[in-house]
C-alpha cells in the first residue's frame, strides 16, 4: 500500500514538471516573438574619386635656394695716391662708363705741369738752334732728314721735355676717377678730403639688368637639367616669381653630391646684389604615367594605389617617380587603361566596395 502511494506521487511531480517546463518555454517563446527585429548589417560603398591612366606629360620641379649677383661688377681703383677733392655720386646711383664719380687733389701736377709745359717750350727753342747749325729751320720739318732731326732733338734735351710733359699731363688725367662700365654704384665709403692710396678700392660699379643666379642642385636631378632649362626666381619672403633660364653648368660634383648651377635673370629692380632667393626648376618629360599625390597611399612602408574593378578597391603596389608640388609618376605597377582612385582612398582595404562620385 505505501509503494502504491509512492508511485502514484512520483507521477503527480512527473507530470507537474512537464507542465511547469512547457509553461515556461511557451512564455519564453512568447517573450522572443514580442522583441524587435535586429536589422541586417548593410556595408554601403565608398564614394571615390578617379582618373584612367594614361601616358603623357609630367612638369617636373626642382625646388631649391640661391643668391643672385651682378652679371658684370668692376672695382674701382685710382691709379695714384692722392686727397679727395669732390665726390660726385652716391651709393645706388646709375652711372655711364667714363663718367666721372671724384675728382683728387690735382694743385700739385697742375704745378709740374707748368714746369714741365716750360721746359718743352726752351727745347723748341734749343731744337731751333740745334737744326740752323744743320743750315734747316724748325719749319722746314718735313724736308729735314729724319737723320739730322732725330740729332737735333737728342742734343736739345727736346724728346725728353716732350715725354715729361706727356706723364706729368695723365698723372693729371688720373686725378678723375672714372666709371670703368655701366651699371649702378656700390660700396662707396669714402668721403671728400679723405686721402686714398693708389689701387685702393674707392668703389664698385654692378651692371644688374642681367642677375646672375648661382644655386645647386643633387647629383640624382642631373638628368632633369640641361642649358636653356627655365628657372623661377623669387626673393626670400615674397611669393612674386621671376622667370630665366640655366647659363652654365659646372661639370663636376664636390664633395656634398652637389653640382653648381648658373642661371640669368633680367632685372628690373626687384633683385639686389647677394641677395638669397628661392628657385623652382621646371623641365616637360614626355611618356610618364602621371597622377595626383592624392593617389598614392602608404602602408607597410611601401607605396601603393587603389585600382577600381567593377564596384571593388583592388590593392596594387607601385614604383613612383618624379614629382611636383601636386603630381608624381608612377614608373610600374600600372597600366594603361586601368582605373586608379585618387580620392577618399585613405580607408580603403582590398576589394572594398566603391562607387564614383559624379
Amino acid at each position: 500500500m505505501a509503494i502504491e502511494m509512492s508511485s502514484s506521487c512520483l507521477k503527480k511531480f512527473v507530470i507537474g514538471f512537464c507542465l511547469t517546463i512547457e509553461i515556461s518555454c511557451v512564455s519564453r517563446t512568447e517573450e522572443l516573438n514580442d522583441m524587435p527585429e535586429v536589422p541586417k548589417l548593410v556595408i554601403k560603398p565608398v564614394a571615390v574619386s578617379t582618373i584612367v591612366a594614361r601616358k603623357g606629360t609630367f612638369a617636373s620641379e626642382i625646388i631649391t635656394n640661391g643668391k643672385v649677383y651682378a652679371s658684370h661688377l668692376a672695382d674701382v681703383r685710382p691709379e695714384i695716391s692722392e686727397k679727395i677733392n669732390h665726390i660726385y655720386v652716391r651709393n645706388g646711383d646709375l652711372v655711364r662708363k667714363n663718367q666721372i664719380l671724384a675728382s683728387l687733389d690735382d694743385s700739385e701736377l697742375k704745378i709740374k705741369l707748368q714746369r714741365a709745359v716750360y721746359a718743352l717750350d726752351k727745347s723748341y727753342i734749343d731744337l731751333e738752334d740745334r737744326l740752323i747749325d744743320f743750315g734747316y729751320r724748325l719749319k722746314d720739318t718735313a724736308g729735314i732728314p729724319k737723320s739730322i732731326l732725330r740729332i737735333a732733338k737728342v742734343k736739345s734735351g727736346h724728346n725728353e721735355a716732350l715725354y715729361d710733359f706727356l706723364d706729368i699731363k695723365r698723372e693729371i688725367d688720373k686725378t678723375k676717377i672714372v666709371a670703368p662700365i655701366d651699371g649702378r654704384v656700390m660700396n662707396l665709403n669714402f668721403q671728400t678730403q679723405n686721402y686714398i692710396e693708389r689701387s685702393a678700392k674707392f668703389c664698385s660699379v654692378i651692371s644688374d639688368g642681367d642677375m646672375l643666379v648661382d644655386f645647386n642642385v643633387l647629383q640624382g636631378e642631373y638628368p632633369l637639367i640641361s642649358k636653356g632649362t627655365m628657372i623661377e626666381v623669387a626673393p626670400f619672403g615674397t611669393a612674386k616669381f621671376h622667370r630665366g633660364k640655366i647659363s652654365d653648368i659646372n661639370p663636376m660634383i664636390d664633395n656634398a653630391g652637389l653640382i653648381r648651377i648658373t642661371g640669368i635673370i633680367a632685372n628690373s629692380g626687384q633683385f639686389l646684389n647677394g641677395m638669397a632667393v628661392s628657385i623652382i626648376l621646371k623641365k616637360r618629360i614626355e611618356d610618364k604615367f602621371v597622377v595626383p599625390k592624392s593617389a598614392i597611399v602608404k602602408r607597410q612602408n611601401r607605396e601603393l594605389v587603389f585600382l577600381k574593378h567593377s564596384d571593388k578597391a583592388k590593392w596594387q603596389y607601385v614604383v613612383t617617380g618624379l614629382q611636383n608640388e601636386n603630381e608624381v609618376t608612377i614608373e610600374s605597377g600600372v597600366r594603361s587603361g586601368d582605373t586608379i582612385i585618387t580620392g577618399n582612398n585613405l580607408t580603403l582595404v582590398h576589394d572594398s566596395k566603391v562607387k564614383t562620385t559624379e
